[in-house]
């Protein structure tokens, strides 16, 4: 995925999504293990002081409920340059 601005172009690598399907394996849901997938960005602008990175949970279906926040991280070093899998939430 590649998201370009004024600042540059931030390139972010899921590779929990790099299947046929481009779905994210049910190991990374609620209805499995509820591990959380790894992720590597890179090329992010150089002013960057810290990221946020969220989980979203969309239906197929648009006539369904609204999306669904899974999950959110915060306070990313602008350093950082991803995250492992199954890091450790806190709730």
């Amino acid at each position: 995925l590649e998201w370009g601005t004024l600042a540059g172009t931030l390139k972010l690598t899921v590779p929990a999504l790099e299947t046929a399907e481009n779905r994210l394996n049910l190991r990374h849901t609620c209805h499995r293990d509820n591990v959380a997938p790894s992720l590597q960005w890179r090329d992010a602008p150089e002013a960057t002081q810290s990221f946020v990175v969220f989980m979203e949970r969309v239906h197929s279906d648009a006539e369904k409920d609204d999306p669904f926040l899974a999950w959110a991280v915060f306070n990313i070093p602008g350093t950082a340059a991803g995250f492992p899998e199954n890091i450790a939430m806190h709730r």
